[in-house]
């Protein structure tokens, strides 16, 4: 009986001392098998997808965002994200993907509508002055090629 008891106040003693309330430690990660099998369907979606395609992330925290993939590696993906009004680059490794799939642009652009308008904007805008610079280029080479009538 008195070991029992010993037992019991070494035990009570002891989570006094660490504190009741700092359980982190106590708290199971998921097994090995199953973060390796998580990890392996990541890495065959990877490797079905390619550049340029838009996709739905899962964090491992369960967050999930739309990005576009801009490069694809051995341990991490690279991808192009909407960051309020701005667009980020953000490298994330492949551990860090709890879910990952293809989703069609036509659904991420119903969000993002004045992101759309911008970027088509801006591409008529640029289109219209590179079309100005080529041909004032061209115009000016066409001047200094053409002879002197004068012969001057």
């Amino acid at each position: 009986m008195r070991r029992v008891l010993a037992v019991m106040l070494i035990g009570t003693l002891t989570t006094l001392m660490l504190g009741i309330n700092e359980t982190s430690w106590a708290v199971q990660a998921a097994p090995a098998a199953q973060q390796d099998a998580a990890r392996e369907s990541v890495v065959r979606r990877l490797a079905t997808m390619r550049r340029g395609l838009t996709v739905q992330i899962e964090r491992q925290d369960r967050t999930k965002f739309y990005a576009v993939i801009e490069a694809i590696g051995p341990d991490s993906i690279t991808v192009l994200r909407d960051e309020g009004k701005s667009t980020t680059t953000e490298v994330i490794p492949v551990g860090g993907i709890r879910e990952i799939r293809e989703v069609s642009p036509q659904k991420v652009a119903k969000g993002h509508k004045a992101l759309i308008i911008t970027a088509i904007v801006t591409g008529v805008i640029v289109g219209g002055l590179l079309a100005i610079v080529s041909s004032c280029r061209t115009a000016t080479t066409t001047l200094a090629t053409t002879p002197n009538p004068a012969g001057v």
